[in-house]
């Protein structure tokens, strides 16, 4: 119920004058003493003023970066302008470190400090949208609290609030802020200075410059054009995006609320803690409950599936059901407090109104409720802020890009100090040299490397959004992580089968002898004595043992009619608008039935019964039951109770002999089976005085309820898909044993025959799953004791073994040999998923309901299934039936580049909230386990793009820090224009192969998980090594027909000439960038092959169709826009076969490396 604490230590600063700011005061000495220096050394001491130059330029970008550092890196920011305060007092901002590492560490400033003696110090801060609050305490010590929202008052508290008066609602407003979640407005300019004032940005401005320096001018300015062009894109993106956020924001509205004791019609933002409010059912949808509070008086059904994406109403009772016994308990102290509290987002679908002898009580006929918290500290407010934060991780394999890149610049840096030698050595200019050792050094990070890292997510967010998939996802990071996973994990109920249920009937014994409610008993027989046309001995199913089958019709033929109020009591639908909401399971029991629920009441439309709900003990996961007390005007006042046939067994007063074989006997057959039992209890004043346990004791058994819920269309479907794509399908449910398999089985999620563990009053039983008497048992159960097992069944695991070897560290040893658990609680769910994940195997979990939310949460790409349409939408259709002219291919690629370009900044894109909940990073809006094919498809190919974009990138950075080095030293040089064809061939080449799409039929093989492998090093390091003993063969070859070049040291910079080791430098570099390119594009069977992706395939082949004409001279005329020579016969010859080799080489060096260092997962037994 407490708002959890995201920050986890601070440090107190003082923000310092802007003279003696560490990036202003220095950096002002150091320009004076280079301009009067350099001044001194140019004009007295006449030395090379570009030197001079070259310093002052450097001392320039030291500052820009220094002064820029403040806005990229929170740590920079406290460094460079601020110094560390005394104490609080002495403080103007904290510098406050998250608990989460998703999070960012944030520069915050102090409000409202305070001393409340000599030495207690106390402040205020806002950090990621929550009020907190530091002490200062003795010895400076400091403490950190977030601001006491009232969670933990005594409900006696809560109960006897009297509201609050305006002065002390203005200073909670103070302390808490608004009842308002909203995102500040952003405008163009403001984001565009942020986005090109970004690191990546400055980098690439930097080495634009440095490629002017080297007479690189027209190369610069199409590429600096093209990132603004970029950039502009993505602003305009996320000004829309921050249209939408703030879009997100609840619609206020006026409700009643209690102040200055009376009742005042207030805007829902001026809500603070501890406001006593009147909730009522709104008219109009957008109005929601504006915050999270605690329910007091009268009673209220709700809709939460805008938080957990599970739309079956929930009923919301008043804390003062609970008084006077429990006075001195806080919510936390009492069983399933969320019970009682109703949060914001949620929607109000009925209210009871407050008893009339209550002191307050509202005008309408709303209930009673107390404002516990407001504005982002709510449920609502959860869920914006964890959009919020996941906007900076949106790119694929950063850690892994950073690993590949210090790797590279290895040999960047060992290339530039071969320059710096080599030159100094040959005498030539200093500035020269350094100038050319920077180019060599920012070589290794491309300009164009932030497209290439965000395109593949980003491509892969519109693949999973269209409206035939409809997958919503909050954390892009997460996508190539599906891609990685080898285990799916699957709820049941909702997710593999249907929410549809069907009431097939009811189990009833023959005969029960029980010393409770002798009335009822005595009805119960003389119905059997009357002559019942019922077979007592055969079951519809067959099974005997003392049980018959009763259809619904026969229960409403039965005389008693208690076995039909009982069923229709132990439910907790709601009528709205004449429609009756609630659990698939209760809604197909009174359907059946033919009764109908209004408010407390539910009535027979067949027989005219009614009974009246007087107290309910709501459905507990963990419990595993139900129960409601009503009266009938024949019958009295009963209890009825329904759950788990296990659970209740020890519940009831006696049991039919045959009572676990038939339960057990029906769940074998997919049927869904629960026991419902009942007894007279005496009528109470306050039912809340009456505890759980005392009233579901001495049952009288009534029967088994049989339900059945059919597959999902596509469920066997998607399973054989998963399995045919080497993934381990687990099933974790809450039903259970007997039904988890048998829906195991006909999903062929096992293909052989079953075996339970169970763990019953400290001792393991295994028994088969069809052959329930024939039971093994043990008093340990171990590893090797699991394995014998496997070796010859499937395993089903209980959620009694699975709580007993998560205690014991045992789990993560079982998983890997289980594939169906059965009856498990949430926190079971969550402790499986862990397991999986901390024996290396990627994990993905697709559930539909609250209970899957922490293993939703856990695993690496949880996707839920929200309530809705079961099939994909079709696409739109043209309005008026005609077909669209189809475009060209100019047309078609200029559409998708702006269509790639808008959606740059994805990382910023969120979802509304009625698209995704708060359960999982993924959310299908298509209630369809073939969500799960979709979201891996889409993994595995963003997965596989990028790592070949940075097996990509690592040959081309190598190369072109050979070329920049050796060649450089030899007078070799590409022309301006030579290298904007060779930047903008890269550029699009490596834009198309993130816009690979993917293959719609999984593979069986698994994609490598990561680009750092053995195989990406080995194949990266040979394939170079040809490349450049290629390159130079045919470089010394072409030197041979060219007079050598003298050298002369006074030149400024190495010029281009035209010449044919220019020219041959130039064409085998053009066709090293297409092999390298076709080489690392794998296509099939994860993404498009490269005949598939045709705007590649002509790209590539362009370059190789350039480079074998230029070699050949076939067409002369292409020579001066290239700025190349005719090469003589023998030398053009020989390099067209160089380059053939050279393809084919490195095509066989890689294939070797991708044979000699295959794909590896954690193996999991077969």
């Amino acid at each position: 119920m407490d708002v959890p604490m995201e920050a986890k230590d601070v440090q107190v600063l003082r923000e310092q004058p802007l003279v003696l700011r560490w990036d202003v005061m220095p950096f002002g000495i150091l320009h004076f003493v280079v301009i009067v220096g350099g001044i001194y050394a140019v004009f007295v001491e006449h030395l090379n003023w570009h030197l001079f130059l070259l310093m002052f330029a450097s001392l320039v970008s030291l500052h820009v970066v220094a002064l820029l550092s403040s806005t990229w890196s929170v740590r920079a920011h406290a460094f460079f302008r601020f110094f560390k305060a005394k104490d609080l007092s002495s403080a103007t901002h904290v510098l406050v470190h998250p608990t989460d590492v998703t999070l960012r560490s944030e520069m915050c400033k102090l409000n409202s400090i305070s001393k409340s003696n000599q030495t207690n110090t106390s402040a205020r801060f806002i950090f990621q949208r929550l009020p907190y609050e530091i002490y200062e305490i003795a010895n400076r010590k400091l403490e950190l609290r977030l601001e006491a929202y009232p969670t933990r008052e005594t409900l006696r508290i809560y109960s006897d609030h009297s509201g609050l008066d305006d002065k002390t609602s203005v200073k909670l407003a103070s302390k808490f802020g608004d009842n308002d979640i909203t995102i500040p407005a952003a405008t163009f300019r403001e984001l565009f200075i942020q986005q090109i004032t970004s690191p990546m940005f400055v980098f690439q401005v930097f080495c634009m410059i440095l490629y002017m320096l080297d007479d690189y001018w027209y190369y610069s300015l199409v590429t600096l054009v093209m990132l603004l062009f970029i950039e502009h894109m993505t602003v305009k993106q996320r000004l829309k995006n921050y249209q939408e956020l703030r879009a997100m924001r609840p619609t206020p509205y006026k409700l009643r609320v209690f102040r200055n004791r009376k009742w005042e019609w207030l805007d829902s933002t001026s809500l603070v803690p501890g406001d006593i409010v009147s909730l009522t059912r709104s008219r109009h949808a957008e109005h929601k409950v504006p915050a999270d509070v605690v329910v007091l008086s009268g009673t209220c059904v709700v809709n939460e599936s805008v938080l957990t994406g599970e739309a079956i109403p929930l009923r919301k009772e008043g804390i003062d059901s609970l008084l006077p016994e429990n006075d001195n308990f806080s919510l936390h102290d009492i069983p399933d407090p969320k019970r009682y509290c109703v949060f914001a987002g949620t929607v109000i679908l009925q209210t009871t109104p407050v008893p009339k002898e209550r002191a307050i009580k509202p005008r309408d006929a709303g209930c009673l409720c107390f404002v516990l918290r407001t504005g982002f500290a709510t449920q609502e407010g959860t869920l914006v802020r964890t959009f919020l934060a996941s906007r900076e991780q949106a790119s694929a394999n950063t850690s892994e890009t950073l690993i590949i890149i210090l790797f590279l610049l290895l040999f960047a840096f060992a290339a530039a100090g071969y320059i710096f030698y080599n030159g100094i050595q040959a005498g030539r200019k200093l500035h020269t040299l350094i100038i050319e050792c920077l180019l060599v050094i920012t070589s290794v990070i491309p300009p164009e490397l932030p497209l290439q890292l965000s395109l593949a997510i980003t491509n892969a967010l519109k693949a999973i959004g269209i409206p035939t998939i409809s997958i919503t996802c909050t954390e892009p990071f997460r996508i190539p992580m599906a891609g990685r996973a080898n285990v799916v994990c699957f709820d049941k109920t909702g997710t593999l089968t249907e929410d549809i249920v069907e009431f097939q009937g009811f189990l009833a014994p023959d005969k029960l002898k029980s010393s409770a409610s002798a009335d009822i008993v005595d009805d119960i027989e003389s119905d059997d004595a009357a002559g019942d046309d019922d077979d007592n001995n055969v079951t519809e199913t067959g099974i005997g043992g003392g049980f018959r089958f009763l259809r619904p019709g026969e229960i409403l033929d039965r005389k008693d009619h208690i076995l039909e109020m009982c069923l229709a009591a132990c439910t907790d639908t709601v009528d709205v608008d004449n429609e009756q909401v609630g659990d698939p399971l209760e809604m197909a029991v009174l359907s059946a039935l033919g009764w109908r629920c209004q408010r407390e009441t539910v009535t027979s439309r067949i027989s005219k019964l009614s009974v009246r709900k007087l107290h309910s003990f709501p459905f507990s996961s963990s419990l595993k039951r139900m129960s409601v007390i009503f009266e009938s005007q024949d019958m009295g006042t009963h209890i009825v109770c329904k759950g788990a046939a296990e659970v209740l067994k020890d519940k009831f007063s006696s049991v039919p002999s045959q009572f676990d074989k038939t339960y057990r006997d029906y769940g074998l057959e997919g049927k869904r089976v629960l026991a419902i039992g009942y007894k007279r209890i005496t009528k109470m004043k306050k039912w809340s005085q009456l505890a759980r346990d005392d009233a579901e004791k001495d049952l009288i058994f009534l029967g088994f309820l049989v339900l059945g819920s059919p597959l999902k269309p596509d469920t066997r479907k998607v399973i054989k898909q998963l399995v045919a794509a080497s993934h381990h399908i687990v099933m974790i449910t809450g039903d259970s044993a007997g039904t988890a398999c048998y829906v195991a089985k006909r999903t062929r999620i096992v293909s052989r025959a079953m075996k339970i563990l169970d763990r019953v009053n400290e001792r393991f039983l295994c028994f088969n799953a069809e052959q329930v008497d024939n039971v093994d048992e043990w008093s340990v159960l171990s590893k090797n004791a699991l394995v014998e097992v496997y070796s010859s069944h499937d395993i089903c695991l209980t959620g009694n073994v699975v709580s007993w070897a998560n205690l014991t560290g045992l789990l993560s040893e079982f998983v890997p040999y289980v594939k169906v658990f059965a009856r498990t609680t949430p926190r079971d769910k969550s402790s499986i998923v862990q397991a999986y994940k901390a024996t290396g195997h990627g994990t993905i979990m697709c559930g539909d309901g609250t209970n899957d939310v922490g293993a939703l949460k856990v695993a690496d790409a949880g996707i839920a299934l929200v309530a809705g349409s079961s099939r994909p939408l079709s696409p739109r259709k043209n309005k008026q039936g005609k077909k669209r002219k189809p475009l060209g291919m100019r047309e078609r690629a200029l559409k998708q580049l702006q269509e790639e370009l808008e959606l740059m900044n994805q990382e910023d894109t969120v979802p509304k909230l009625g698209d995704a909940s708060i359960a999982a990073a993924f959310t299908s809006k298509i209630s369809s386990c073939s969500c799960v094919i979709h979201l891996i498809r889409q993994g595995r190919a963003t997965l596989v793009i990028s790592n070949q974009m940075i097996q990509i990138l690592a040959l081309n950075c190598l190369i072109n820090a050979f070329c920049l080095s050796v060649l450089y030293l030899e007078g070799i040089k590409l022309s301006d224009t030579q290298m904007t064809i060779s930047g903008i061939a890269i550029a699009m080449s490596m834009y198309l192969v993130s816009a690979a799409r993917a293959q719609k039929k999984l593979s069986p093989q698994l994609p490598r998980h990561s680009s750092v492998t053995h195989y990406m090093f080995t194949s990266v390091l040979s394939q170079f090594g040809l490349h450049i003993y290629m390159l130079l063969s045919e470089v010394r070859r072409a030197q041979l027909l060219e007079p050598s070049r003298e050298f002369n040291p006074d030149a400024v910079d190495v010029v281009f000439r035209p010449g044919v080791t220019n020219t041959v430098v130039f064409l085998f570099l053009l066709s090293m960038q297409a092999s390298t390119i076709l080489i690392s594009y794998r296509g099939k069977p994860f993404m498009q092959s490269l005949p598939e992706n045709s705007n590649l395939l002509v790209v590539v082949g362009g370059l190789v169709f350039l480079s074998i004409l230029g070699a050949t001279g076939a067409f002369p005329g292409i020579n001066s826009s290239f700025e190349i020579v005719s090469l003589p016969a023998e030398i053009s010859e020989k390099l067209v076969m160089a380059i053939i080799l050279d393809s084919v080489g490195s095509l066989i060096l890689d294939r070797l490396a991708d044979r000699l260092f295959p794909s590896s997962y954690p193996m999991l037994p077969k």
